[in-house]
């Protein structure tokens, strides 16, 4: 044993000497109540601020800072600081320097000069306090390894200090050497700056065991302590003991540490011991077998430290042997015996109360209240009444069982010391249970809540100590004489927060766990409990109808209470509501308002129940959930389809079922349209519904966001939602049906598991077409109706989400494929999984239509599941010593129970971690890792579905165990975790109380019918009662009392109309007070669903319409009730090309409202706050129920895909009648749905029926989404002969000039029967830009069809602008040549003509328009300057109606920014405000506002809020860019602006040390708030030019912007002559031609704008243009004229005719076909690739028509230039490829483009916004198909920071084929 190294104490306390200073210290006379309210006295910190607080607020001359100009207050020894007035009666004296360490200090505070007319004897108020001693303690840690592994440690420890001290202090406190060298020391501070962690890191292992050699010096901290200490680190590969230590608190064990970590899953078990020596204390317990192992409970491993916890409390000496055999992670064994002796030290003194309840009933007026004790003779006991009329105040900040805020209602009435007498059985120091009687010491007023507080003194302690206790002298506290009067004042203290924390006058800091010494008994030891006196037992419930429904019982017998006096309180302690109970002890009465306080009164006494969201009972054990009220119960929100392309109407209806609501149908109803952001985008109100029919047509813009949107309809107080989709979508041309042969998917290995069947929409067939299916399969809940109640999913396993073909072929003649589903997992899944297909069927042009569906795919033949039933009905947990059946079921994949013999049962003991009441799902990863052992395995066999098997866990090994149930067959699995305890819960595990109070019931059934009769089963005991509730979504409608039987209790409910759809049976079961003897709780509650049918709650509408129809033709539909009863309707007729996108089916309103409903009513009761009744608090819950859903050039854009829907109604047709409507079909080819939803009342119903759109002779043509100049396309029409005399058809084809037909314009078929041919067409596009439009006729006889599609040629290059500019002076002139740039139908030459300098203003203004994003400043940039375009230059009609377009545009825009604290987010969707821009878009809109134009709702208020909120919260620290002052300048100056001034913020910005742009834009807030003179004075000196930068991230501003500021603020001062050089200047830079950002150029034109429209610069323009010869004369009172040119090639000359200088410019724009680009890397890394689905890199330049791939870009950020932000990437893709959004059907996919901000689907493109920090990427992936036959321009790939033009990439373009 000589290599063994023992610590038997490891904490070492370096205790001080005694202060000279250790005296008591002065009383202060009762006297000075008059005066002085409070003072510091005590023990004080070092850097204490001394306060006195006077009586009463007395005068004082202060200074600004508010420091008292006299000398009023001295100390001795002397303390310089200074005396401050806090409030009008508080002096704080604050030191300028620490205080002496141990030094009593002495008060003098001179009230003669506060006070008039003190007496003499009272002019100095004395006072004394006494610093503490600054003292430090050390608690070291055994060795760990570190990550490095075996041989390398870390040692680590706590330092605590006595007074607060800093983290900088700690250099050399701590110090370690080892073999020579010192080793690194780091530290960790707490908060408090009291307790400091340490670790000495870099400990190697030696080849002889060496000393770590650690030094304390408390120098550094003003602590004069040192001490050292050697500890010894074993040599390399020496596995062995290191330390063992007996730990008593908080948890009893043997702390054992190795040099080594433990083997994690080592088997331990009877390799220690633990054994009584003569030394040991424990009593001898028949519960317990006198065997070495009888005291070791379990044991835990955490790295190199192994804990044996203790099976009960022991004290005294005991032996600890480890045996041989423990391992090591490295492998390595002990392989001799330790012995060791270890101490566990008695239980120091301590009382506390027993259960957790607060109230105390009583049959004989005594009021009992237990408690624990031990180590202590007597308690001293204070008693705090609440009075009774404060209970509404202590309920605001108080349950029944908390105590803050006690001083304003409740005050001290009782103090005592109470000995404790204990019987000779009776050990002292064990917890022994006491029972106070307090009825013996108050007399408890009716009422009121008396908190009870138990503390302990030392001269109370019955703990052994050497000799006699410690008699350190006190600093004993002077109180005033004790009076009534002064009690409150005795009590609380003025240091309200700090009344629960105090120390005795010589409280020695190193002693605080010392219970020999008087440092221990500080309050910290005390406990508190409220009590109130009271035998009414309350239950309260409330629904959606605003009735209070109330119960009161005697607590006592459970018997129900007549007349007792009931009053509902709201927090504002106004009554809401009242009432009394009626025999039953039932009162039902209206609430006004939300209750908070609900008080019952009867014969004196009185109960409360507290009303609040968190402390309702627990629903989340029961089956409740469904539609509520919040989730739109009560109303139905229904749209004519699932899904719309930007720029679609919407028509959406809303009914309401006023049974359900309670709302008459003649209230208005108001829509608000959400986008995906969840702001506001449009608002209507409907006046007129038709009998609840409530319809609203709303509309998107062509740009709107695409993703998920929603509608909320608000009426009556209520809410009702709908989730909306928007996206750029293209209706199918085929339909497809995936046919399942059952409900659940198999694995089967012969045979289809399922088909495909695709047709034309017209109703042909779609035979011999390539068709490929793609699943994800990902994990699903596995339940089976059969078995309920059991557990069929195996935690140990877990399933990523797999993709994969399950077809890819052609469909035969039928249309129809069949897929096998034998699919080869990846890995074992624990139960059922789901199967989503996502279907493509190609046209034999290329085109495709796509559908997507789930279904549950079982991997497994047969399934095997488990129930843990527990001890009792009511426990969630087993008990240890008991046998328990454990049932097992066994059934095949439909829950059919099957017969299985050799399924297996495995039994693990898992390890006590984090996760067990954490979170289950963590188990699938957990489990595997966390098997101390398997404890039995063992076979069974069930028969016809059911088997059990025993299990018996002893004592000694209680805890967490995984019991696992396996089908050897199928490979099946399932498995529970359970806790297994000692039968009196009295362990260290968790009892899981919630389940506790938790009953379980019955029905003989789940559903009825109207008529029938329902018994219900409740398990239950002699002498209780059960309050059966029938209540449902809204409210309670029946309340009952059933007297209990021993066993069970069967009660019979006869099933009504008004209990449809469903209803709930909600049981209190209650017991007497006095009968909890059988270990129930006083009170149980569950709560089970029923369902109801009602046969008269459903309409069957019938419509009548033809079978099919030819296109633009009138056809008719006929509307009628099956019954002929009254209903109203409304009529949708659309596409089914558009509803299959999203699988939409017509709305069955009928199953909606009728839907299970969500239970609407909450219970509250006191049951739990009954003290001696079990029940701990159930876990709060905020929510109930379920939300169960049925499953500028914009406004120019072509609308390729126009929708074929018709929307009617709402219509009433009475009893008996039917109703026609005449529709006219479009020219359109394929099938509409037609979709009548109808209600009356609360009967709802609807009907669906096809029709066919097509005639004997049709085309379908296919044609990409948008098309390139230089394309050269394939152009498939497919001809349908649908009847027999069609025989020989020409097709001939059409097209404006955007289009050339390349070969012959019309081709002939012949057809030999019906059916379908392809012909194909050759065209190219032409480098022209606009509306192609293409006509496709088929003519036959006597048949014709035309087909029309109009698409826009796009081009894949930016428009591009070049200026030439001149100066024309003296009646000179200027001619010159010019040729227009860009192709045809993009050019825009024009002259600009101006009086003022030259600024590329036409250029700048189309680079604003023309920025293809959309962030939140790029918009307002956009818009901006176009508010005064108008006073620069004469614009004609059509150019107003522009910019008022693009103005308002904008401002609808901007709302969707807005977030719900009216900031505006960067880009839409993002949860927090951008600062700046929404200040510079506040500036806009208020701009905009002054020049007429209207607000959307909401914005404007919204910003205000969201601005002032911003101001008054500025601190001038921005977390991402430091102090900007300018940020808070420009607010203010827009707060100004909208009225809203903030002078004294201005104020303080003013006195700031600040830049020369804030006091600029300062200047400007000040001139708009109507103080001018402070304005100008702000600015007389200063620079009118700012300190050059290139660009801040923050303000998106640059030196220049700023300089455009500065204008913007003379112009506002009227400094013309200074605006004047600023404006020649900033006109200059934008002539330059030199890179601005959409910021700085908008900002510059804004503020010329603003300064030309207040100055006259230069004289009127007056000039002769000539253009080819042709002369005009051109004069303006106006900055610009503009002059059109011709769109050729020419000339022009102007000659200036005033004799002054005009500036002219040439400005050509257009857009060029170039596609010789390169690729260019800037400060940025661009890399695009393609991959096919298997992830293999493919060349896109060769693509096979109907090929799937990705596009995946990787965006690197060199590092060079730091983090950037605001990238877009932008990716146009070749018109003939599509792109794949799996965002339309919420598809799972594996593609998550993880890291973006922002991401927008387009046509043809996609948009992704990020950030990207230096050194790092951003992956973004695109899924595409190949899928019109052609030649095509594949668009460069670029990516830009939109704020530095020097990073940038681009990744060139090239030609593409799809073949």
């Amino acid at each position: 044993m000589k290599n063994l190294f023992l610590i038997s104490v490891i904490s070492i306390l370096v205790f001080s000497c005694k202060s000279k200073n250790d005296k008591p210290l002065m009383k202060v006379g009762p006297e000075y109540a008059a005066y002085i309210s409070a003072y510091t006295s005590g023990l004080v910190s070092t850097e204490s601020k001394i306060k006195v607080v006077l009586q009463s607020d007395y005068p004082f001359e202060i200074n600004e800072d508010k420091s008292i100009k006299e000398d009023i207050i001295k100390f001795y020894p002397s303390v310089s600081g200074t005396a401050y007035l806090t409030d009008n009666s508080t002096i704080e004296f604050v030191p300028e320097s620490k205080l002496k360490q141990g030094e009593i200090y002495t008060g003098k505070l001179d009230l003669s000069k506060i006070i008039k007319n003190v007496p003499d004897s009272m002019k100095l108020f004395k006072f004394q306090f006494q610093a503490k001693k600054q003292d430090f303690s050390v608690s070291i840690d055994g060795i760990q390894d570190t990550e490095k592994g075996q041989g390398n440690y870390k040692l680590q420890g706590d330092l605590f200090t006595a007074d607060v001290t800093n983290a900088d202090n700690f250099n050399g406190i701590v110090t370690a050497e080892f073999d020579g060298k010192k080793l690194p020391v780091t530290w960790e501070h707490s908060e408090n700056r009291r307790n400091h962690r340490f670790t000495v890191n870099g400990i190697s292992a030696k080849d002889q065991a060496e000393n770590l050699t650690l030094k304390w010096n408390g120098k550094t901290i003003e602590a004069d302590k040192k001490h050292t200490n050697e500890f010894k680190i074993p040599a390399k590969n020496s596995f062995q003991v290191t330390q063992i230590k007996a730990v008593s608190y908080p948890e009893q064990y043997i702390s054992v540490n190795f040099s080594e970590a433990l083997q994690n899953d080592g088997y331990l078990e009877g390799l220690a011991e633990i054994s009584q020596t003569d030394k040991s204390e424990a009593e001898e317990d028949y519960y317990y077998e006198e065997t070495p192992q009888s005291y070791i409970k379990s044991t835990v491993i955490n790295g190199n430290e192994l804990k044996i916890y203790t099976s009960k409390k022991i004290g005294g000496e005991y032996d600890l042997k480890l045996f041989p055999g423990i391992v090591s992670a490295y492998g390595n064994k002990t392989n001799t015996e330790v012995k060791k002796t270890v101490d566990f030290v008695n239980l120091y003194p301590e009382v506390k109360f027993v259960g957790n309840g607060n109230i105390i009933p009583s049959a004989d007026g005594k009021v009992n209240l237990p408690f624990e004790a031990v180590g202590i003779n007597a308690v001293r006991v204070e008693i705090t009444k609440i009075y009774e009329n404060n209970i509404h105040q202590f309920f605001q900040y108080n349950q029944y069982d908390q105590n803050n805020n006690l001083k304003p209602v409740g005050r001290k009435v009782f103090s005592r010391i109470i000995p404790i007498s204990n019987a000779d059985n009776f050990n002292i120091n064990e917890m022994n249970v006491y029972q106070l009687e307090l009825s013996k010491f108050i007399k408890p007023e009716p009422g009121a809540i008396y908190n009870v507080e138990f503390s302990i003194d030392q001269k109370f302690a019955a703990y052994p100590c050497d000799g006699n206790l410690n008699q350190a002298e006190f600093l004993t506290p002077v109180n005033p004489k004790e009076d009534e009067y002064d009690k409150d004042s005795e009590m609380y203290g003025y240091y309200d927060d700090y009344y629960d924390y105090y120390y005795p006058e010589n409280y020695n800091w190193s002693d605080r766990n010392n219970p020999c010494t008087p440092s221990y008994y500080t309050s910290e030891k005390n406990v508190s409990k409220n009590v109130l006196a009271s035998n009414l037992g309350i239950n309260f419930k409330t629904g959606k109808d605003r009735m209070a429904y109330v119960t009161v019982t005697d607590i006592i017998n459970a018997r129900p209470l007549e007349n007792v006096k009931l009053k509902a309180y709201d927090l504002q302690n106004q009554v809401v509501g009242e009432g009394a109970t009626d025999r039953q002890g039932f009162a039902n009465f209206k609430l006004n308002r939300k209750p908070f306080l609900i008080i019952a009164e009867r014969e004196g006494q009185k109960g409360y129940v507290k009303v609040d969201n968190g402390s309702s009972l627990s629903l989340s054990n029961f089956d409740v959930e469904g539609e509520s009220a919040e989730s739109g119960l009560g109303g139905f929100i229904y749209g004519e389809r699932g899904v719309w392309r930007p720029g679609d109407k919407m028509h959406l209806t809303f009914v309401m079922d006023q049974s359900i609501t309670g709302i008459s149908d003649d209230q208005p109803a108001i829509i608000e349209l959400m986008g995906p952001d969840g702001q506001l985008m449009q608002r209507r109100v409907n006046n007129n519904p038709v009998k609840g029919f409530y319809t609203f047509e709303l509309e998107t813009s062509p740009d709107a966001k695409t993703g998920n949107w929603s509608a909320n309809v608000k009426i009556g107080g209520k809410t009702f939602y709908k989730s909306l989709k928007v996206e750029t979508i293209k209706p199918n041309r085929l339909k497809i049906n995936t046919i399942f042969p059952e409900e659940v998917l198999t694995k089967s290995t012969t045979g289809q598991g399922f088909k495909i069947q695709a047709n034309w929409l017209s109703g042909a067939t779609a035979q011999n077409l390539k068709t490929k299916v793609d699943a994800t399969i990902f994990y699903a809940d596995t339940e089976f109706k059969s078995f309920p109640k059991y557990t069929f999913t195996d935690p140990s396993r877990s399933f990523p989400m797999q993709e994969l073909t399950v077809f890819d072929g052609i469909l035969n003649g039928n249309g129809e494929a069949g897929i096998s589903t034998n699919l080869n997992l990846n890995t074992t899944p624990p139960g059922m999984l789901t199967m989503g297909l996502f279907t493509k069927v190609f046209e034999t042009g290329g085109d495709f239509s796509s559908s997507y569906v789930t279904k549950k795919y079982s991997p497994y033949t047969t399934y095997v599941g488990l129930q843990i039933p527990t001890t009792s009905e009511f426990y969630e947990m087993l008990e240890t010593g008991k046998e328990h059946t454990i049932n097992v079921a066994s059934v095949d994949y439909k829950g059919n129970p099957v017969s299985k013999s050799g399924v297996k049962i495995f039994i693990y003991r898992i390890k006590n971690s984090w996760w067990y009441n954490s979170n289950e799902n963590d188990l699938a990863y957990y489990v595997n890792r966390q098997y101390e052992f398997l404890k039995e395995e063992k076979l069974i066999t069930t028969t016809n579905g059911k088997g059990s098997f025993k299990l018996n866990i002893p004592n000694d090994e209680y805890g967490n165990y995984f019991i696992r149930v396996v089908d050897p067959e199928s490979g099946h699995a399932s498995g529970k975790t359970i806790w297994v305890d000692w039968p009196d819960w009295r362990s260290r595990g968790d009892s899981n109380a919630e389940s506790a109070a938790i009953l379980t019931f019955k029905a003989d059934k789940t559903s009825y019918k109207v008529g029938e009769t329902a018994q219900i089963t409740i398990p239950s005991s002699l002498e209780g009662r059960a309050l059966i509730s029938f209540e449902n979504g809204t409210k309670v409608f029946d309340r009952k009392w059933i007297e209990t039987e021993k066993g069970q209790t069967k009660f019979d409910v006869k099933i009504t109309e008004a209990m449809a759809p469903n209803f709930y049976v909600n049981i209190s079961l209650l017991q007497p007070h006095s009968a909890t003897a059988n270990d129930m709780p006083i009170r149980m509650y569950g709560v089970i669903p029923i369902t109801v049918e009602n046969p008269d709650r459903k309409l069957t509408p019938v419509v009548k319409t033809p079978e099919s129809i030819r296109p633009n033709s009138k056809y008719t539909v006929s509307v009628s009730e099956k019954s002929g009863k009254e209903m109203t309707y409304t009529l949708a007729v659309v596409d089914e090309g558009l509803l299959d996108i999203t699988n939409y089916r017509t709305p069955d309103i009928y199953s909606y409202f009728n839907q299970k409903q969500a239970l609407g009513v909450n219970t509250w009761d006191i049951f739990n706050y009954v003290l001696g009744a079990y029940g701990g608090r159930i876990e709060s819950v905020f929510t109930i129920g379920g939300d169960q859903a049925l499953a500028n050039s914009n406004k120019e854009k072509i609308n390729r895909f126009k929708p074929v829907v018709k929307f009617l109604g709402p219509f009433t047709i009475g009893k008996g009648q039917s109703k026609s409507h005449q529709i006219r079909m479009e020219n359109y080819v394929g099938s509409v749905k037609v979709m009548v939803v109808a209600g009356n009342g609360s009967s709802f119903g609807s009907v669906e029926k096809n029709i066919a759109v097509k005639q004997p002779l049709m085309t379908l043509t296919t044609l990409p989404r948008v098309l390139n100049p230089g394309d050269e396309i394939t152009l498939p029409v497919n001809v349908f002969a649908m009847e027999n005399h069609v025989k020989n058809v020409s097709v001939s084809v059409k097209s404006n000039s955007l289009i050339q037909i390349d070969g012959s314009t019309t081709n002939s078929l012949q057809f030999a029967k019906t059916g379908d041919q392809l012909t194909n067409f050759k065209i190219k596009i032409p480098e022209k830009l606009g509306k192609a439009n293409l006509y496709i006729t088929a003519t036959s006889g006597n048949e014709r069809h035309l087909d029309t599609i109009q698409v826009e040629v796009r081009s894949p290059n930016p428009p591009m602008t070049f200026t030439t500019s001149k100066e024309i002076s003296g009646k000179q002139s200027w001619t010159t040549a010019y040729q227009p740039f860009g192709m045809s139908g993009t050019t825009d030459t024009k002259l600009l003509l101006s009086s003022v300098p030259a600024m590329s203003l036409d250029k700048r203004m189309r680079y604003l328009i023309r920025y293809p994003h959309g962030c939140l400043e790029q918009t307002v940039s956009s818009v901006f300057p176009q508010l005064y375009l108008n006073q620069l230059s004469t614009l004609s009609d059509a150019q107003k109606k522009d910019v008022q377009y693009n103005i308002e545009e904008a401002l609808r825009k901007l709302k969707s920014h807005q977030i719900p604290g009216g900031g505006l987010a960067y880009w839409p969707g993002n949860g927090t405000a951008d600062p700046w821009s929404s200040t510079y878009a506040f500036h806009f809109i208020l701009k905009a506002e002054e020049k007429g134009y209207k607000l959307p709702a909401g914005l404007k208020d919204g910003l205000i809020k969201y601005q002032t909120k911003t101001a008054k919260e500025w601190s001038g620290y921005n977390d991402k860019y430091y102090y900007n002052d300018l940020d808070q300048a420009y607010r203010l100056y827009t707060m100004a602006l909208a009225g809203k001034s903030e002078l004294g913020l201005m104020n303080r910005l003013k006195e700031k040390k600040t830049s020369v742009a804030t006091l600029w834009r300062l200047s400007a807030a000040y001139q708009i708030a109507g103080q001018g003179n402070i304005a100008k004075k702000l600015v007389s000196k200063l620079a009118t030019s700012v300190k050059e930068y290139k660009f801040n991230e923050y303000t998106y501003g640059s030196s220049e912007r700023d300089q455009a500021m500065i204008l913007e603020t003379l112009t506002l001062l009227g400094e013309r002559e200074k605006g004047l050089t600023m404006l020649k200047s900033i006109a200059k830079d934008l002539n330059s031609g030199s890179w601005y950002s959409t910021q700085t150029t908008a900002y510059s034109l804004m503020a010329i704008s603003e300064y030309l429209g207040k100055n006259k610069v230069g004289n009127n323009i007056d000039a002769e243009v000539t253009i080819n010869g042709k002369s005009q004369k051109i004069t303006s009172d106006k900055p610009f004229v503009n002059v059109d040119l011709p769109e050729a090639n020419g000339s022009f000359t102007i000659k200036d005719n005033s004799g002054n200088l005009i500036f002219a410019e040439l400005v050509r724009s257009g857009v060029s076909m170039d596609e010789n680009l390169t690729q260019q890397n800037s400060n940025l890394s661009l890399g695009v690739n393609y991959y096919d689905m298997d992830n293999k890199p493919i060349d896109p330049a060769n693509l096979t028509q109907g090929t799937d791939f990705k596009c995946i870009v990787n965006v690197t950020n060199p590092g060079m230039m730091g983090n950037y932000n605001e990238l877009a990437l932008t990716q146009m893709f070749p018109s003939g490829w599509e792109i794949i959004n799996t965002r339309l059907n919420d598809q799972p996919t594996s593609v998550q483009n993880f890291g973006l901000a922002y991401q927008d689907f387009r046509d043809d493109r996609v948009y992704s916004y990020f950030d990207l920090r230096a050194a790092q990427q951003v992956s973004v992936t695109v899924l595409l198909n190949a899928t019109y036959k052609g030649n095509y321009y594949m668009p460069a790939t670029y990516c830009e920071a939109m704020y530095d033009n020097t990073v940038y990439a681009v990744s060139p373009g090239k030609r593409v084929l799809v073949k």
